[in-house]
């Protein structure tokens, strides 16, 4: 399930920025960066745990 959403490189390489994939906005920056909201996460939770962070206006998502 993890490769289907595109969140399979998040358990590889936890701490590096990488591109999101296209139309998969599972988290947003509101306002202040600072503060993480999550909105709609069907990749929170994982088989592998891996998280991941998109912020709204690059695009970009980080793993965890």
């Amino acid at each position: 399930m993890a490769k289907v959403l595109g969140v399979e490189w998040a358990k590889w390489v936890p701490p590096l920025l990488k591109p999101a994939p296209p139309h998969t906005p599972f988290f947003f920056f509101f306002l202040n960066p600072s503060h993480l909201v999550p909105t709609s996460s069907p990749a929170k939770n994982t088989t592998h745990g891996c998280q991941l962070i998109c912020t709204y206006t690059t695009n970009t998502c980080f793993g965890f």
